[in-house]
């Protein structure tokens, strides 16, 4: 039996995986608010990044000196430029910020009254764990102790 279970598939529960790209399926609402968050906020990084790269290889292509090109004089000094770039990142945060803070927030209104509360506590030689509003247990048996473990993963 101990052999059937050691190859026996995990079960349906979700588990990372070795070399796993993105996110574990989540289980709660709040959890998958978060992963849409981390969705939303990585688009306009990888926007940013690319704008930036972008823009770096037209400054270093273009308007590197030379005799034969002009150099351009449009870019200090230029007040519709500089207030477009301070305008565009504040309406950057802000469209990241709103969102966070109202995850923020409900992340914070946490159930009065939770379905299960677990202590746990380890002592010298074993753990002791206590299930409030429902069982109370000892687990002094440290080959039980191996068999919850291996049953989690």
């Amino acid at each position: 039996a101990a052999v059937a279970m050691a190859l026996a598939p995990p079960a349906a529960a979700d588990a990372p995986t070795a070399w796993q790209w993105g996110f574990q399926d989540t289980a709660t609402s709040q959890a998958q608010a978060q992963v849409d968050l981390h969705h939303d906020i990585m688009f306009f990084v990888i926007t940013i990044t690319v704008l930036v790269i972008y823009l770096m290889v037209q400054f270093a292509t273009k308007f590197h000196y030379s005799a034969a090109g002009p150099i351009s004089e449009k870019l200090t000094h230029h007040t519709t430029l500089e207030v477009l770039w301070t305008i565009f990142p504040t309406l950057i945060v802000l469209l990241i910020g709103i969102p966070s803070l109202t995850l923020i927030y409900s992340l914070d209104q946490a159930q009065d009254k939770p379905g299960l509360t677990v202590k746990v506590i380890g002592r010298q030689w074993y753990w002791s764990y206590e299930m409030h509003d429902h069982l109370q247990h000892k687990l002094v048996d440290p080959d039980r102790l191996v068999s919850i473990a291996q049953k989690s993963m």
